[in-house]
């Protein structure tokens, strides 16, 4: 009897009281592989993100289907049980860290409250460890850099503390919606190499509007237009012989197989 995969999303619907905007969803991702969301902007991807996450914004709730992690009904939880996975079972890299790490809290802070409040360690091994998160995250003299405030950092680096933050409690599942947009090409390769590098211990699911981005770490591909997936399938084989129309569309406006190229290398 096969495991459960990691996070299962059968039939996911969201909607405002007005109507849908994300309709029948249904994806899986298991431990070691990494499943892409691509479309454009308001395609519903980093809303299925959030719903996964129990991160829905107010006003947005589901309207219809169940997610599952590691075969248990967490749409069933109450409130309270389920802001608990975040941190714990669940880590998020959202696409601005700036607005998302406190501007006036040092950036150990919330390493060092999370260990405390998900693994149970004290503060002294809570520091330890959150230093050594930050070190796995190749930045520079992560002693000093525990003490900084997030203006005190390039834009790499604070998406690098982010990813320290989704990672410090080993969390199974990993969402990382659109972690490397506002980033140039060199800090965005170096970004996508660190979750590459994490990506086998977990399950990964990357939100992106960039095929290639996709295309460079993903092993699976579900492309999401007007709320609904359209198509899905190995990267490879949605960048080179897609079959939906919308497809089709973006690999041809965004995306030419140098670039692809480009961005793996």
């Amino acid at each position: 009897m096969n495991a459960a995969p990691t996070l299962n999303i059968e039939g996911l619907s969201i909607g405002d009281g007005h109507g849908d905007i994300v309709r029948s969803v249904s994806l899986a991702v298991d431990k070691g592989e990494v499943l892409g969301i691509v479309g454009e902007s308001g395609s519903g991807k980093s809303l299925t993100a959030l719903a996964a996450a129990g991160l829905l914004p107010d006003g947005l709730g589901m309207t219809a289907g169940r997610i599952e992690l590691a075969g248990e009904d967490i749409t069933a939880l109450a409130p309270a049980a389920r802001r608990r996975l975040g941190g714990s079972r669940i880590g998020f890299v959202f696409q601005d860290p700036l607005s998302c790490l406190n501007p006036v809290r040092r950036i150990g802070t919330a390493l060092v409250e999370s260990a405390m409040r998900h693994r149970g360690l004290d503060e002294r091994a809570a520091h330890a460890l959150a230093i050594a998160r930050l070190s796995d995250m190749q930045l520079p003299d992560p002693t000093r850099l525990i003490e900084c405030y997030p203006h005190q950092l390039s834009g790499g680096q604070r998406q690098r503390v982010m990813i320290a933050l989704a990672l410090i409690n080993d969390p199974p599942l990993l969402i990382a919606d659109e972690p490397t947009t506002a980033l140039d090409a060199t800090v965005q390769r170096s970004i996508l190499a660190l979750l590459r590098r994490h990506a086998p211990s977990r399950a990964t699911i990357l939100i992106t509007h960039d095929l290639g981005v996709a295309i460079s770490l993903c092993h699976r591909i579900a492309v999401m237009h007007r709320g609904e997936i359209v198509e899905t399938g190995p990267s490879r084989a949605i960048l080179e012989s897609p079959t939906m129309a919308y497809t089709q569309a973006l690999v041809a406006a965004r995306l030419s197989l140098g670039r692809v190229r480009e961005v793996v290398a």
